[in-house]
């Protein structure tokens, strides 16, 4: 642990230099380096640093350091002692006080060291003094194969766990992997005697068998049926003298003068062209033995009488009208005729009509094309022959027929010349090139052009510059440590740097012994714009960073104006900016820690400015309002680390002296 004191009040109690007693004789110092009676009561800081096995920081300061207890452990104090409790004490570093270690109905609560034994297939290790790792290993398992589903009658089970009930005489168990069942002994039915059910004056069991969509049941004494409940029929084979096939649909294809048709729904027709007389000795059917069967139908019925075969018709002497209609009406017709018309023509082949068409020849058609918009060619409209319209392609464009559309395609050709005009000279070009020139950019974004251009005679760009010009600058004041200044930053030209400088006059202390101090300073730097009262950033940069040794007794190691630069990329164009600086500077010895550090006196230079006073217009009777000739330029009343994002211009003193002190030189270099 270790223990210092904290200058924690470090607002001056004066300004200026003062003389004290410095043992045998008198040294003038800054008043900023005296510690004061106020400053003793500063707190004093205290650092520790934890080490072992330690979570989280290892390291802590502050002027108040808490100590907090953790899990099981209670901190009390008495006098001046810490007391540390740790709750369930005993052997081995206090045990498991807080039962945290517990397995099956046993808790490590007594031990200090928990043994984890392999059993079981598990065998346990430790990586790196602190892991814990376990392993199992078991015997090889053959793949089984997946359960897709299990059905039963008109049950199916596809997920979850399927269990085999005992019922009906049958018994289920398990030996091994194997599933066994066994039935109760009876092997055959008892004859039931049957009071209501005959088959044909048979005798002994009936078993009714599920066919043809037809399942049959049991309930008590009834016998139940149920069909599936089909409601499309199944292929039907059908065979002939030339063959067989299968159908759910028969079709019936009028051929040979005969005729189908249905009467009545469900009843089959067929009707036969009027048979002239034929003289017949015998019936031969070629390759046909067996019965020769006459059937009934279209009115005439057959007998037979003898070895005399009779037909007789019912009476019917000529064929009834039939009906038949198109678009253009209907008529009855017992003969239908088709007449050739309108480039048509039938024809009979064996027995199906036959319809040929003739392609008129076609009579001169116009049509009548009219182009608007971008037009080119002879004429924007005309009136061609429809039998041979043409479509020529022209310049980048190419014309064509594909799948029955007419396709027009034109490459990404660069524009044609467009003319352009300046000064004294016209030309047509196809290609434009915007050169910079003159102090003038030039820029593309998207389809649009952009120009950027300096002020009037600005020139090129410098990249060594002083602001203020040289023959202004002079000792304007000491920087107050750690406050920030704004001033106004004019850029008359275009400016690009990459490293920033201030002037500041360095006088440190003398004493007669030789001690040798160190000058640590760090510097924080920000260009802003404005946009109504409020400053926005544009560049920033910091440093940070500790200047030489010089000797007490040899101040001319350190004494002389000297530039504290620090790298900056500056590119500003021509315009009104704002630029603000935070100064952080002090010695510290380089001897011994015994020695007193002398005090670093600094005075920065910059432009000569004047106080500013409250004014009024003419005529008006008091000035009692502050008016500032220089917007912006002041000390930022707010105490900050580094340069903000934003300033508000609300903020700053910039009145008395204020702006003055804020106009420091600066120095921009490549």
């Amino acid at each position: 642990m270790a223990l210092y004191h904290a200058f924690t009040n470090n607002i001056p109690n004066a300004t200026g230099t003062l003389t004290v007693w410095n043992g045998a004789t008198t040294a003038t110092v800054a008043a900023t380096d005296i510690v004061r009676p106020t400053d003793w009561n500063s707190q004093h800081i205290q650092q520790v640093t934890l080490s072992g096995h330690v979570a989280g920081n290892s390291t802590l300061s502050g002027t108040n350091i808490i100590y907090e207890g953790g899990h099981n452990i209670t901190l009390s104090g008495t006098s001046n002692t810490i007391i540390f409790s740790v709750h369930g004490g005993g052997g081995g570093g206090g045990g498991d006080g807080g039962n945290v270690l517990a397995a099956g109905t046993q808790t490590a609560n007594t031990t200090g060291t928990v043994l984890f034994s392999n059993a079981n297939n598990v065998t346990f290790g430790m990586n790196n003094s602190s892991v814990m790792t376990a392993s199992a290993s078991f015997p090889a398992q053959s793949v089984q194969p997946a359960i897709q589903s299990i059905s039963g009658g008109t049950t199916r089970i596809t997920t979850g766990e399927v269990v085999f009930s005992n019922s009906n005489g049958m018994s289920f168990g398990v030996n091994g992997n194997t599933i066994t069942g066994s039935h109760n002994g009876i092997t055959s039915q008892s004859v039931q005697t049957q009071n209501l059910v005959s088959v044909l004056g048979s005798t002994g069991n009936i078993s009714f068998a599920n066919s043809n969509g037809i399942t049959f049941g049991g309930n008590a004494s009834t016998v139940t049926a149920s069909h599936n409940g089909l409601t499309s029929q199944s292929n039907q084979a059908l065979s002939a003298s030339n063959g067989s096939f299968t159908f759910q649909t028969l079709n019936f294809s009028n051929a040979n003068n005969v005729t189908f048709g249905t009467s009545a729904g469900g009843i089959m027709t067929a009707s036969v062209n009027a048979q002239s007389v034929q003289t017949q000795n015998l019936v031969s059917v070629q390759g046909s033995t067996g019965n020769i069967s006459f059937s009934n139908s279209n009115g005439v019925t057959f007998g037979f009488n003898a070895s005399t075969i009779t037909a007789s018709h019912n009476g019917l002497t000529s064929q009834s009208n039939q009906a038949f209609s198109a678009s253009g009406g209907s008529s009855a017709f017992q003969t239908l005729n088709f007449a050739n018309s309108n480039g048509l023509t039938f024809s009979n082949s064996n027995g199906s009509v036959v319809a040929s068409y003739t392609v008129p020849t076609q009579t001169n058609q116009t049509i009548g094309g009219y182009a608007v918009g971008n037009t080119t060619g002879a004429s924007s409209s005309s009136t061609v022959d429809a039998r041979s319209f043409s479509i020529q392609g022209a310049g980048a464009a190419s014309v064509g027929f594909t799948n029955g559309s007419w396709v027009v395609s034109a490459p990404n050709a660069a524009a044609g010349n467009v003319t352009f005009s300046a000064g004294t000279t016209s030309n047509g070009l196809a290609n434009v090139v915007f050169s910079n020139s003159n102090n003038v950019s030039f820029g593309l974004n998207g389809s649009t052009i952009t120009a950027s251009a300096g002020g009037g005679g600005a020139g090129a760009t410098q990249s060594t510059f002083w602001y203020p010009q040289d023959r202004l600058i002079t000792a304007i004041s000491a920087p107050v440590n750690g406050s920030m200044s704004v001033q106004l930053l004019l850029a008359d030209a275009n400016y690009s740097a990459t490293r920033m400088g201030i002037l500041a006059s360095m006088s440190p202390i003398s004493s007669a012994d030789n001690r040798t101090f160190s000058f640590v300073y760090s510097h924080w730097c920000g260009i802003y714009t404005n946009n109504a009262g409020t400053l926005s950033s544009v560049s920033s940069a910091s440093i940070a960073t500790t200047l030489g040794t010089w000797s007490s007794n040899a101040t001319n190691s350190a004494n002389s104006k000297r530039i504290l630069t620090m790298p900056f990329n500056v590119n500003l164009t021509e315009g009104l900016y704002y630029i603000a600086n935070i100064l952080s500077f002090r010695a510290i010895s380089t001897s011994t820690s015994s020695q007193t550090v002398a005090a670093m006196n600094m005075t920065l230079d910059g432009g000569a400015f004047l106080t500013q006073n409250n004014y009024a217009l003419m005529g008006v009777g008091t000035n009692a309002t502050v008016n500032e000739f220089f917007t912006g330029q002041g000390i930022y009343l707010t105490t900050t680390s580094a340069v903000p994002a934003t300033i508000n211009l609300t903020g700053m003193a910039a009145t008395g002296t204020n702006p003055a002190r804020a106009n420091i030189a600066l120095m921009f270099r490549a």
